[in-house]
């Protein structure tokens, strides 16, 4: 499998590959989930895959209208919404 998005890969290969380890990060991010929680998440740079799949699956979820984006420089461009869009 490949595309362009390198998160979008680790995710796919990180959720069948140990689906129960990124739930229990989700689990963990949606327990602390605040606007300023969210900005802490999106700052944080890993390069474990199951925190860069949780923080992927996180960010959409909570982002504004759930559209994910980047800058050039592999930073993630989303902004915080109150809402789930999922």
């Amino acid at each position: 499998m490949s595309d362009i998005n390198l998160d979008l890969i680790t995710s796919y290969n990180a959720v069948k590959n140990n689906p129960n380890e990124v739930n229990r990060l989700l689990s963990l991010y949606h327990k602390h989930h605040s606007k300023d929680y969210y900005y802490k998440v999106k700052n944080k740079y890993s390069n474990n895959p199951n925190e860069i799949t949780a923080k992927f699956i996180y960010l959409n979820k909570y982002s504004f209208r759930g559209i994910y984006r980047v800058y050039k420089n592999g930073q993630s461009a989303q902004t915080f919404s109150g809402e789930c869009y999922y």
